[in-house]
Parts: structure tokens; C-alpha cells; sequence
């Protein structure tokens, strides 16, 4: 009895093990979960997250502004603490990619104190130095965010679009929730940019339709821009911007682009902007639209013109530089306006058809009736003003295709006086202060146009079909119904006819039936011959 009691502690002490270890064995994954709850409560114990950390300030085109500790200029990061005691950012990130935190991680030591700043130089150089971030920026925006040391969380990040040049962008003030562009003040206080709105710089003068007036140095006509500064100091123009539209900035200019004193820069506005050029992105709609200049903060207006329908190679500019009346004038592309007006009554409305004009006779297979001025028999087209009064054609067009009216524009200061004829040389010449159009007269058939100054309006025209020759298709009486002549009369009326003349359609017509006769036996005899080589 004494021995049985002295062995039940033992067996107890047995059970008891052996039911904890089935007790803990059966609960693995409990286990496992604390484990884990631990594991994050510790990570969470040693993720250092500061508050009062901000990316404060950046400059992602620095060209010239701020030099870096290697004497170049780098892009950099600011960071600021807004709190009371100093922060360690050892073993945090700093990237241009969100989707990307561990870009550069902060060395060891790194401290940013109270109400301090901290400038990081992201210059893409990872072995410059302990402040220099292996990224650059980029100017025409992106990302940038600082993230703690688990790789995981966002402290801070701001994204951007396009940067000005030595213009840094950056919370005003220091560590508040609005940014804007500022004077650069890396490692010090943010102070906000002052944006540059010289009271001397105009659009002074612009051409939206410029057909043949105006040629660019690659021997091109685009539509232009002319600036003026009326002031005594040069102006830099770089970072300012135009643009075709005043609610947005289109095309900003180069750096280093400088308007002197009492000068004028014209900007060609042909859509072919490319970078250091002053080649405009955008162009002029010559139906009317509105130029603006904006201050580098792609905001501030500094000078705007609003313009009506424009006509063909003529500018539209202030009367004197500077001066606040518009009106057209004769093209001065980067000179001195000369107050050379263009009187549009006298010119008559864009789209007025002048009475009694006509394109009276032609030729389109001018053989050997009228030689031109260099010896070569060209085509040619008359014209016959039958009204009493003289008729200005400067800056109206002529044309082989309806469809394409600025093919030739009549050049200034070209007139066809009362009751008078105008000879045109249809002969494919390049030479626009002439009368020799870029085109010539298809002998097999074609049309010819006459169109009004805004190049919509046809003042008039002829169809006509295959030509023979030598021979002329004009209005007999001038001015009236048309006709072949067999006798031309370029630049005198086609009723002066001159001894022997002839001008009745049945000629022609018995002219073709025997071309068409002998044509005929041609092939006839061709034949014959044919069949008797057989």
C-alpha cells in the first residue's frame, strides 16, 4: 500500500508532460501566428516613421543657377524638418520613382536638425560622395518620394510637369501643402519667385499668311512673330512663352534668347519647333485666332493680340513699335515699322471681285506665236480690265487647279489700267516679283482661275479641252464669249484684228478633221504597207 502511493506522483507528473505535448503539438498554427505578430510588432518597434519630414524643394533643370560642392550644376532635393528635435534618416530612400523606392538610400549618420534643411545633389554620380543621389531629374517632370527604411513606407513624395530653367519649385512656406515656383535657396528658407514682367517687351508685329513675302533662311514662307523691346537694357527671353492660345502656353523660349535694347526678334511660327531654335510650335491661322507672350510662369500675361481674317502677304503690326494702333503693313520681319501702311479700300475687301476683270485669251501651246522675255516660247494668260477705272491685283491669285488658288499670287504693286490688257507668262518660273507664274498651261486641257485676295473668292475662269498649236482660245468680243483664234492678240484686244486674220470655229475645225484626216490615212497606209511585207 505504501509502495503504490509512493509511484502515483511519478505517473502524474508523466501524464501531465505527455498531455502538454499532445496539447502544444495539435496547435501549430497558433503557434506560428504569434510568431508572426511578434516578428511585425518588433519590425514596427524598429521602423523609425518622422513626422515633420518634407521634400521641400527641388531644381530639376539647373543649367547655371547652382553650383554643386564639384563646381558643376546638378539637379538636387531639399529636404526639410519642421519638427524640434533632429532626425535620423539613416538607412531611408529617396527616388524619382514611386513604383521604385530603394533608388538611393541614405547613408549612415545622415541628420537632418531641427527646423533645418538637408540638400541632397541628385546628379546620377553614386560614387561622388555621401550627398549625391545615384538619379538625376527630369525637366519635363516626373516623381519624387522619400520612403522609410522598410522599403515600403511613403514619407513624403510630390509629383511635377515641365521645369523652367535655374528655376527651382518648392512648398511656400517651408513644409506647407502649396508649391510654386521660387528664386533657388537650397539649404535655406524658401522665397518665392518673382515673376519677371517687363513693361517694354511687345508683339509688334506677325504675318498668318505668308504666301510669298517673307522668306526664312531655309527659303521656306512661315507664318512669324516680331517682338520689339522699346526699353534701354536687353531683355532674356529665356523661359517666357508664346502661343497661339490665351488660356495655354504653346512654345517656351531657349535659354540665352535676348532681345536688345531698342531691337526687334521675330519667331518663325511653322510647327517645327526644335529645341534651341526660334522655330514655334504651333502656327498662325490666318482666318483669325490670338498670339499671347507669357512670363516664365506660363501664367502671367505680358502682351496679347486678338486678330480678324488676315490678308495674303501682308503683315499686321502697331503703326509705330510699341504704339497701341494695329494695321496692316507692308512685311518689316526684325526692322522698323515704317508706318507703311496698306489701305485696304484701296486694295479692296479680301474677297471683292473687281468690275470688269476677266481672263480674256490664253495660250497653252505656244509654239512659235509670242516669244517671252528670255527668248522661250512659254504659255501665257491675258487679262482685260473693261471697267473705267484702274484695278490694283496685288496680293490676288491665278491658278491651273480651282481646287489649289495660291498656286501664283499676283505681286505687289501690280495694276491693269481702264480698258487695258495684262500679259501673265505661264512658264513654271520661281520668281515671285514677276509676272511668271509657278505654273504652265496644259496643252491637252485644264482650267485657269482668278481668285480674290483671301483666295476663296473666284473672280473668274475657263475649262478648256486639248489645244492645237499656235492657236489661241479667247472672248471675242473681249470680255465676252469664247472662242478660238487662229491670229492671237496677247496684250491688245482680241477684235483688233490685224490684215488676214481669221477667227471663225469652222476653221478650227476644219484644221483638226484634217489633222484627224491625215492621222487617218497614216494608219491606213501604215496598214497597207504591212500587209504587203507579208
Amino acid at each position: 500500500m505504501k509502495r503504490n502511493i509512493l509511484h502515483l506522483p511519478k505517473v502524474g507528473i508523466s501524464l501531465v508532460i505527455m498531455l502538454s505535448f499532445l496539447v502544444l503539438s495539435s496547435m501549430p498554427f497558433a503557434i506560428e501566428e504569434i510568431w508572426d505578430v511578434d516578428k511585425n510588432v518588433l519590425a514596427h518597434a524598429e521602423l523609425d516613421i518622422p513626422e515633420g519630414v518634407f521634400i521641400n524643394e527641388f531644381m530639376a533643370n539647373n543649367d547655371a543657377a547652382i553650383a554643386g560642392p564639384e563646381g558643376d550644376y546638378p539637379d538636387w532635393i531639399e529636404l526639410y524638418n519642421s519638427g524640434s528635435e533632429s532626425v535620423d534618416l539613416s538607412g531611408m530612400y529617396l527616388t524619382d520613382e514611386l513604383a521604385n523606392p530603394n533608388a538611393w538610400q541614405f547613408p549612415s549618420g545622415t541628420i537632418i536638425v531641427p527646423d533645418g534643411f538637408l540638400v541632397i545633389w541628385a546628379d546620377n554620380a553614386a560614387n561622388s560622395g555621401s550627398i549625391y543621389a545615384d538619379f538625376g531629374l527630369n525637366a519635363t517632370g516626373e516623381e519624387i518620394g522619400l520612403f522609410a527604411n522598410d522599403e515600403e513606407t511613403l514619407i513624403d513624395s510630390v509629383t511635377f510637369g515641365p521645369q523652367d530653367d535655374d528655376t527651382s519649385f518648392g512648398r511656400i512656406p517651408d513644409g506647407s501643402s502649396s508649391w510654386s515656383f521660387l528664386i533657388p535657396t537650397p539649404g535655406s528658407p524658401n522665397e518665392l519667385y518673382e515673376i519677371f514682367m517687363p513693361n517694354s517687351l511687345f508683339i509688334n508685329e506677325f504675318m498668318a499668311s505668308n504666301n510669298a513675302a517673307v522668306m526664312d533662311s531655309e527659303g521656306n514662307y512661315p507664318d512669324w512673330i516680331e517682338l520689339y523691346n522699346s526699353g534701354n537694357e536687353s531683355i532674356d527671353l529665356g523661359g517666357m512663352f508664346l502661343s497661339d492660345d490665351l488660356t495655354l502656353p504653346k512654345w517656351q523660349f531657349p535659354s540665352d534668347t535676348t532681345i536688345d535694347a531698342g531691337g526687334f526678334i521675330v519667331i518663325w511660327a511653322d510647327s517645327s519647333s526644335t529645341d534651341g531654335s526660334l522655330h514655334a510650335s504651333f502656327s498662325l491661322n490666318a482666318s483669325g485666332e490670338a498670339i499671347g507672350l507669357f512670363a516664365s510662369d506660363g501664367e502671367s500675361l505680358i502682351d496679347s493680340i486678338v486678330f480678324d481674317k488676315q490678308m495674303t502677304d501682308f503683315s499686321y503690326g502697331r503703326e509705330t513699335d510699341g504704339s497701341s494702333n494695329w494695321d496692316y503693313l507692308t512685311p518689316t520681319a526684325g526692322l522698323a515699322n515704317l508706318g507703311d501702311f496698306v489701305n485696304i479700300g484701296t486694295l479692296q475687301d479680301f474677297g471683292a471681285v473687281p468690275e470688269g476683270l476677266f481672263i480674256n485669251e490664253i495660250m497653252a501651246d505656244n509654239q512659235i506665236t509670242i516669244a517671252g522675255p528670255d527668248g522661250t516660247y512659254p504659255d501665257w494668260i491675258e487679262l482685260y480690265n473693261a471697267s473705267n477705272k484702274t484695278i490694283n491685283l496685288s496680293g490676288m491669285y491665278l491658278t491651273d487647279d480651282l481646287a489649289d488658288p495660291l498656286r501664283w499670287r499676283f505681286p505687289n504693286e501690280t495694276f491693269i489700267e481702264p480698258e487695258s490688257f495684262l500679259l501673265i507668262w505661264a512658264d513654271n518660273s520661281s520668281d515671285p516679283d514677276s509676272l511668271h507664274t509657278s505654273f504652265a498651261l496644259n496643252a491637252n486641257g485644264e482650267e485657269v482661275g482668278l481668285f480674290a485676295r483671301d483666295a476663296m473668292t473666284l473672280v473668274d475662269s475657263v475649262t478648256f479641252l486639248k489645244q492645237i498649236g499656235d492657236v489661241s482660245y479667247g472672248r471675242l468680243p473681249d470680255g465676252s464669249v469664247w472662242d478660238y483664234r487662229l491670229i492671237a492678240t496677247p496684250g491688245w484686244g482680241n477684235d483688233d484684228r490685224q490684215p488676214g486674220a481669221e477667227s471663225e470655229v469652222w476653221l478650227i475645225v476644219m484644221l483638226i478633221g484634217i489633222a484627224f484626216g491625215l492621222s487617218a490615212l497614216t494608219i491606213v497606209a501604215g496598214k497597207i504597207h504591212a500587209r504587203r511585207e507579208r
